[in-house]
């Protein structure tokens, strides 16, 4: 390890006399390192160490990271696979292959196992931002169609608009949380460490007294290293309203540029 790197660590680990300093003293300059560098300082670093600076990571610190860890993807590929009751109803998995830009936000993707299996879609808020282009599987998908972003027919397996389908929008749903429930005293929390995938999970219990928030319940796990957000599993008053499953295939990548247009579809 480098000078430079042993001097990082040492900042991010031991900076109060005879006690860690809290994380975000720890991490600000950690966190501004690119995640190749920030793998490298954390390989050999023992998990019970992150694990402890992690747990002493403020809320929002965290969601920063994962911001942070968001806008280095540029256009990004990931493959998705999601759960969520809709109508009373818990449906079976659906693994979904998107590429999305986040700003200004445009996805293009395809249903490729589950409810809806040979669906592709396009939407791009800079051309058409209450519109959907859509293709079903079969002889439907001869023809592509525009339907609207809230109409039945892009609601029928999901609770959400085409514009959360990415990382971004699950993040801004949890931000969103984090500031509401601040009035209440703040979402309660329970850190469970590093699961077997090697990300970090923890779980966000809202307040007593607290409404209108996304989730009463929420688990999620991130990458520590790049701060991309791996899972997320949201619970409401009923029980569990959906769960999503992230891999990033592909980031930094240069498709086309009439990708995210109508015409290429």
């Amino acid at each position: 390890m480098t000078i430079l790197g042993l001097a990082v660590l040492w900042g991010a680990l031991t900076a109060q006399p005879g006690l860690p300093p809290p994380l975000d003293a720890r991490l600000e300059g950690f966190v501004a390192l690119e995640p190749s560098k920030r793998r490298e300082l954390l390989k050999d670093l023992p998990r019970e160490e992150i694990a402890r600076a992690l747990a002493d990571t403020p809320a929002d610190r965290l969601l920063r990271l994962g911001r942070e860890g968001l806008s280095r993807l540029g256009i990004y590929r990931i493959r998705l696979v999601k759960e969520e009751r809709v109508g009373g109803d818990l449906l079976g998995p659906q693994t979904i292959d998107v590429t999305v830009r986040e700003t200004p936000f445009a996805v293009r993707g395809e249903v490729i196992a589950g409810p809806s299996r040979g669906r592709r879609f396009l939407y791009d808020a800079r051309s058409r931002p209450d519109q959907i282009r859509a293709r079903e599987a079969g002889l439907l998908g001869v023809v592509a169609v525009w339907v609207g972003i809230d109409s039945s027919l892009t609601r029928r397996d999901t609770n959400h608009r085409i514009t959360d389908l990415g990382l971004g929008g699950m993040l801004a749903h949890l931000e969103r949380d984090d500031a509401a429930a601040k009035p209440f005293g703040g979402e309660r929390r329970k850190d469970e460490g590093f699961g077997a995938a090697g990300a970090y999970c923890l779980t966000f219990e809202a307040p007593p007294g607290a409404t209108g928030l996304y989730a009463r319940r929420a688990r999620l796990c991130i990458d520590p290293a790049d701060g991309i957000l791996r899972s997320i599993d949201v619970w409401d008053a009923k029980g569990l309203l959906e769960r999503y499953r992230f891999e990033l295939v592909g980031a930094r990548l240069s498709p086309p540029p009439d990708f995210f247009s109508a015409d290429s579809f």
